[in-house]
């Protein structure tokens, strides 16, 4: 996992599969973050609470390792 500090108005930049998804931190107000996501309309953006629902399940086979541990 990667950790960043951006503080308001600052934003972070991120590449999938040639698509730019910038992530802007628009307010901080308390233990508050309002976040502005600029992307194409095909890439499919949700809370995290909902994507279990969303996406489609997958076999445990195809599963995706949860930490790089899993990885080697």
């Amino acid at each position: 996992m990667l950790t960043l500090t951006r503080k308001a108005n600052e934003a972070i930049l991120v590449y999938v599969n040639g698509e730019l998804i910038k992530i802007i931190v628009s307010k901080i107000s308390g233990n508050k973050v309002l976040l502005a996501i600029e992307a194409d309309r095909s890439i499919r953006i949700m809370r995290a609470e909902l994507a279990p629902k969303a996406l489609p399940q997958k076999e445990e086979n195809d599963a995706v390792p949860s930490s790089r541990s899993d990885i080697e």
